[in-house]
């Protein structure tokens, strides 16, 4: 499965500085137009700028300036979490995540 995160970066564009916006599931898939976003959306390094691949989601969120705020989960304790919300932050004035 391919995501094409391009569309998440394109939806945070208004977002200012110090701002947050929060997103459900169901809002991102609708945003990177997609049935089902990777299961590992889920996975809380993943939602990390500075851990992990430098392609994807990492990508979009360092093009964005955004940094995860707030997470919300669902499911029960037998099986692994799934992202429900994430919120994001907008950083900003000279502060860079990555070189």
């Amino acid at each position: 499965m391919r995501t094409d995160w391009s569309r998440l970066v394109e939806y945070l564009q208004d977002l200012h500085v110090g701002e947050q916006r929060r997103i459900s599931i169901e809002e991102l898939r609708r945003i990177v137009r997609t049935d089902e976003v990777p299961p590992s959306v889920s996975r809380i390094t993943l939602w990390d700028p500075l851990m992990g691949r430098t392609g994807g989601l990492q990508k979009a969120l360092l093009e964005s300036r955004c940094i995860p705020a707030a997470f919300e989960w669902t499911g029960n304790q037998n099986e692994r979490p799934r992202l429900k919300t994430i919120t994001l932050l907008r950083w900003g004035n000279g502060i860079a995540l990555s070189d």
